[in-house]
């Protein structure tokens, strides 16, 4: 049970104790095993959420980076600095976008 635990504890949430005892050390058993069993169901949520996210968020952002770099050619000498500082936020969102997307891959390796 101890070495199961420290699996677990280590991302390994695929791990089960399976004791098959009617005592306190078998409902022990039973309540890690369920334990490790919605861990991996709220992690996996949480990777098919992240990823479903930022999936979804490439398309608008690659259009909006169409769009400045149109701006980037029709500006006038004025605007130019505005439409750089938009380049810049639109790039560091497109940065965030690609961590979410890479994120939850090797963090943890329970079944997706």
């Amino acid at each position: 049970m101890t070495a199961a635990t420290e699996r677990i504890a280590q991302g390994g949430l695929d791990v089960r104790v399976r004791i098959r005892r009617r005592d306190e050390l078998g409902r022990l058993g039973d309540a890690v095993d369920r334990m490790a069993e919605r861990l991996q169901g709220f992690v996996t949520g949480q990777k098919r959420f992240l990823g479903d996210t930022a999936h979804e968020l490439c398309t608008p952002l690659a259009r909006i980076q169409m769009v400045v770099g149109i701006l980037e050619q029709r500006a006038d000498e004025t605007s130019r600095s505005y439409v750089q500082d938009l380049r810049e936020e639109v790039q560091h969102m497109s940065g965030l976008v690609s961590e979410l997307l890479s994120f939850p891959r090797p963090h943890w390796r329970g079944r997706r």
